[in-house]
């Protein structure tokens, strides 16, 4: 089959964009492809693989993100091609491969208790805003920009709100996604 033969068969494709994004808890550097959902193309969901260096993460990481997100109305900025999108937002669970991110690693190193949360997937909450060109062919280029945190960080932050400060448990990213549809 030849995509774009006709509508019928251009549904039929799994994934029609490609992401790289730059830190935000889920990888140094994080690639993967995805796919846009409803009729304004408003969701996304996307399954990226990061990887922070040991010279960064003091050993090297190596994790997988499904990450859906979501926009609000655009703001046209020029002509019917350039729009921003300054309200957006997701979730995304992300899995550390390793066995360091077992809670039995090195147990007697650990007092009992201490590694309280279960090594599973950990789930994250994101504001979103995104800057889309529009190309030729229903093609997108975006840029995009996320600030968020995950589920861990505000539960060892609400245990020790006297020893760590509110804004350091949140991230920053910085992302490209390519639409080739």
């Amino acid at each position: 089959m030849i995509f774009g033969q006709d509508s019928v068969k251009q549904k039929l494709v799994i994934v029609d964009n490609a992401t790289l994004q730059f830190a935000g808890g889920i990888g140094f550097m994080s690639v993967g492809f995805g796919r846009t959902f409803f009729k304004k193309e408003s969701g996304n969901l996307d399954l990226l693989l990061g990887y922070v260096p040991e010279s960064i993460g003091g050993i090297n990481i190596w994790s997988m993100s499904l990450k859906y997100s979501h926009t609000l109305k655009a703001v046209k900025l020029k002509k019917e091609k350039l729009f921003f999108y300054p309200i957006g937002g997701g979730l995304l669970f992300n899995y550390a491969f390793g066995e360091n991110y077992n809670k039995y690693y090195k147990r007697d190193l650990y007092p009992k208790g201490y590694y309280w949360f279960k090594n599973f997937p950990r789930m994250s909450f994101f504001y979103q805003a995104q800057l889309l060109q529009k190309l030729e062919n229903d093609k997108t280029i975006s840029l995009y920009m996320e600030f968020g945190t995950y589920d861990l960080y505000l539960f060892s932050w609400y245990g020790n709100r006297e020893s760590i400060k509110f804004h350091s448990i949140f991230s920053t990213s910085l992302g490209v996604k390519f639409k080739f549809k």
